[in-house]
Formats: C-alpha cells, structure tokens, sequence
C-alpha cells in the first residue's frame, strides 16, 4: 500500500512537468515573433505610404472637380452657396467677388464640409503655422491672385512612394467673366 501511493506522488509530478513550456520552445517563439515583426512592419509602413499618398490625390482630385462646378453654377446662376466660417452656408453673387475671395471661400467650404489632410488628420485646407504652398504634403492649397489672371489655382502634394519624391499636383480654372475684375 504504502508503494502505490509513491508511485502516484511521483506520476502526478511528472505530467505537472510535462504542462510547462521548456525555455528552448519560448525562444523559438520568440525568435518567429521577431521574424514576422521584422518583414510585416516594413511591408505595413509601405502600404500605409502608398494609401496616405492616394487619398491625398483623391482629396485632390475631388477638390478640384468640386471647384469646377461651383464655377459652373457662377456661369449659370450667377452665384454659388458655400459652406462659411461661423456655420451654415451663404450665397455668394459671382460678380461681386474676385477670384481671390472665392480662393479664400473655398478654402472654408472644404474645411467645413470635413476634408482632412491624410498625412496630418487636421484639416486639408487650413494649414496651421507657417505652411508654404508646395511644402507641405497633404493639404490643399488655393490661390487667387494676381486678380486679373482670372484664375483660383489649386495645388496640392504628397510623396510618391515608389519614387520617394514629392510629387505636386495642380490645377487652375478660368473664372474670365464670371467674377469682377475679370
């Protein structure tokens, strides 16, 4: 009797052992964590990289289009209504703006209808600081001056990351007979 209650003290020892994990398992663990780690972080950043850079040319794009049908509806209408600073939306008659207060209109009709710098988070067309057009990736620049161009000229950029350079894309619409001094 006394043999039989051994040899299960010692039998219940050995499958409590045979429960843990030896250090050699751990380290090899370990060691495929750190490989995965080590090719998936790069291959992430890479495609995080290439959609920040298409987002910022979809916004841009969009943008654009945006632009291009306010103008239309000054030449059929004779006026646009944009979201303004303050809240809600105001009429604007094309004829009584310049080409640069319609710039600095659709500056905050996109900021207030929510688009958002990709690379950033803030807004896409408020730059906070000293932001210079075309130094700055993500955001979307307008720029109406000189006047009597009778041009709002949009531009933004962002890097290309297959060619890891700063890629800029730019567009401007005619508003020649659709605002003053033009």
């Amino acid at each position: 009797m006394h043999l039989c209650s051994v040899e299960s003290t010692h039998s219940s020892k050995r499958s409590n052992l045979k429960k843990a994990f030896t250090l050699i398992e751990l380290l090899i663990v370990v060691a495929i964590i750190g490989i995965l780690a080590g090719v998936g972080v790069p291959m992430y950043n890479g495609y995080m990289a290439q959609a920040k850079y298409n987002s910022v040319q979809t916004n841009f794009v969009n943008v654009s289009k945006v632009v291009e049908i306010e103008v239309f509806n000054c030449e059929l209408k004779g006026s646009v209504t944009l979201l303004v600073n303050g809240g809600g939306t105001r009429k604007k008659n094309c004829k009584s703006e310049n080409t640069n207060s319609f710039a600095n209109l659709f500056i905050d009709h996109f900021h207030f209808s929510g688009f958002k710098n990709p690379i950033s988070g803030d807004s896409a067309t408020w730059c906070y600081g000293a932001c210079k057009a075309n130094k700055e990736s993500g955001y979307i620049f307008f720029n109406g001056n000189p006047t009597n161009k009778c041009l709002v000229n949009i531009t933004s950029n962002a890097i290309n990351p297959e060619t890891n350079k700063v890629e800029t894309f730019s567009k401007s619409i005619s508003m020649r007979g659709l605002v003053s001094q033009c």
